[in-house]
């Protein structure tokens, strides 16, 4: 287990202190960008010690992208936004990474701080070397927070698959604030299962790139996409880590999926469902019968999208969390 301890240095500016928390993580009194600029040696150093790395700091010191070490491997995320704002982790669907944020990224980051996430196995995160479930990664969702050393509780916002982390983080209200989980079933699909237990076979035999039209196709819809930016990131996303990782995600957070509805009425944050009117296989109704579950959950729907309704319809999908975050009755 980690110790407590203090790295100093003695430039004539003054010293710089980094305090080494459980979960192999750094947090810095001072921004990490002004660090960097006025002592890079120092942060590089103790980044690396302590478990926390960057793959590139931007020049503004109010966006920062970390690695930050946790049970499945170390996760990369982006931050944007002033300290001084609530924090919302966002954590996009399957096959997904952070870039299905990215507009609506413009639209919430004057009312939160955002945490973007690549889950477990994509984007720019770690290789899945293991086999895990959603239990398991909801417990790295927490190494996440509090390697961050995050003031908790946050909000949530989960598509899909990070709807799913969220189901399970939002019985403590202590670690949520809220939760807004959108296209995210809390049944498991017969149909999905089967068809993606064929999507793994072919992949082990011809790799990913001839089936990446076809998973982009069950992501976002035919007129998705037809814009360039839009199936860019999609097939981007896709093709992000390992073959091997990727398949080990799969098995993991697809495959190895259960049916929490019996877990939902145990959720006790503020909590919003959104239906995507595209998304074949969860329908409005499917939504309506998740939220009855929840004690006091919302319910909204946002049209002409399926799993990625942040890169599909920006405008809506923002419009109802930022509904539900100010308190709106109607969302």
């Amino acid at each position: 287990m980690l110790q407590q301890m203090n790295h100093r240095s003695a430039p004539a500016g003054g010293a710089h202190r980094l305090r080494c928390i459980p979960y192999s993580v750094a947090v810095f009194d001072v921004g990490l960008s002004d660090l960097v600029a006025r002592d890079g040696g120092l942060a590089r150093s103790s980044l690396s010690a302590c478990g926390v790395t960057y793959d590139e700091m931007e020049t503004n010191p109010a966006e920062q992208n970390l690695r930050v070490a946790t049970r499945l491997g170390h996760l990369h995320v982006r931050i944007v936004g002033p300290d001084e704002l609530p924090t919302a982790v966002l954590w996009p669907s399957m096959f997904s990474d952070g870039h299905a944020f990215e507009r609506v990224v413009p639209l919430l980051n004057r009312h939160r701080r955002l945490v973007i996430v690549d889950p477990p196995g994509l984007g720019k995160s770690d290789p899945l070397g293991v086999i895990s479930d959603i239990d398991g990664v909801a417990g790295a969702a927490m190494d996440l927070l509090m390697g961050l050393d995050l003031p908790l509780p946050v909000d949530w916002v989960g598509e899909a698959f990070g709807g799913h982390v969220g189901y399970k983080l939002a019985r403590d209200p202590k670690v949520l604030r809220s939760l807004v989980a959108i296209s995210a079933p809390p049944e498991t699909n017969p149909e999905l299962l089967r068809m993606t237990r064929v999507l793994l076979a072919v992949v082990g035999i011809v790799g990913r790139r001839p089936v990446t039209s076809l998973v982009a196709s069950k992501q976002v819809t035919p007129t998705s996409l037809r814009d360039p930016t839009v199936a860019g990131v999609v097939r981007r996303a896709f093709l992000a880590n390992t073959r091997r990782s990727l398949v080990n995600a799969t098995r993991s957070f697809i495959l190895g999926r259960r049916d929490v509805r019996s877990e939902l009425p145990d959720i006790a944050v503020p909590t919003l469902i959104a239906a995507t009117t595209a998304r074949g296989e969860w329908t409005v109704e499917g939504a309506k019968a998740a939220a009855a579950l929840i004690p006091g959950a919302r319910l909204a729907t946002i049209d002409g999208a399926s799993a990625n309704s942040s890169l599909e319809q920006p405008q809506a999908t923002a419009g109802v969390i930022l509904k539900f975050w100010e308190g709106s009755p109607e969302c």
